[in-house]
């Protein structure tokens, strides 16, 4: 696998979080059992996606200071 389809991997799983309401934990160890990574690629694919967690809000203030007449609620699940 390449580091390009381990960042696919975590955009797809975090994608993935939007819609299930499971822990991240046991959604993370479920998407790992079905697509898995090689073990070169793991620690980049936990890097981006505890990455994302880690720094949620400050992505979020980021990108909604950009957002005109709008709220963070009202953007579709994958802006």
């Amino acid at each position: 696998m390449s580091r390009r389809e381990a960042r696919e991997a975590a955009f797809a799983f975090l994608y993935q979080l939007n819609f299930r309401q499971e822990p991240v934990s046991e959604q993370k160890a479920l998407y790992l059992e079905v697509h898995p990574l090689d073990d070169e690629d793991l620690p980049y694919f936990n890097q981006i996606t505890d990455g994302v967690f880690e720094k949620k809000d400050e992505l979020d203030a980021e990108y909604s200071k950009y957002l005109k007449d709008w709220k963070q609620s009202r953007l579709p699940k994958v802006d």
